[in-house]
């Protein structure tokens, strides 16, 4: 994904299919998909991205048609929430980290750890480097579940 958002046009931050719940709660009824959502740094480049991630151009590509998809506007890019994250994991910031990853919904950097002593320590030790604002969310997710 970061690769393709480094040649799509907008900052591509990613994408997810967008489930609207069924109208009146039926036992053992699933929600309906209705529709793709793709997130985009500049949201004016829709036409061009969404044709750049268009999957009959590029059978690489998702298999979803996202010619029609819901444009929301992202703050980051996904090759710069990409990169960001390998930043910080050279950088070893790890102390207390249970699980890590990107959050293409909340358009972020998520690290999750065991407990609220924890979530201090490691925001603590985020404060060494310069980051931006809303780029990393650290929340507590407790013990990772060996499996």
């Amino acid at each position: 994904m970061a690769d393709l958002s480094r040649q799509a046009p907008g900052g591509f931050g990613g994408l997810f299919i967008e489930h609207d719940e069924p109208p009146e709660p039926v036992a053992g009824a699933r929600a309906h998909t209705r529709r793709v959502v793709v997130f985009l740094v500049d949201t004016t480049e829709r036409d061009a991205a969404l044709r750049a991630l268009e999957t009959r151009s590029h059978p690489d590509r998702f298999p979803l048609n996202v010619v029609g998809a819901q444009v929301r506007p992202a703050r980051w890019s996904y090759a710069e929430l990409y990169d960001w994250h390998g930043v910080l994991l050279e950088a070893g910031v790890r102390e207390g980290v249970v699980s890590t990853g990107i959050d293409v919904k909340g358009n972020r950097i998520v690290f999750g750890v065991v407990d609220a002593p924890g979530r201090q320590r490691f925001e603590n030790e985020l404060t060494r480097f310069d980051l931006p604002c809303f780029l990393v969310g650290v929340e507590i997710v407790g013990r990772r579940v060996p499996g």
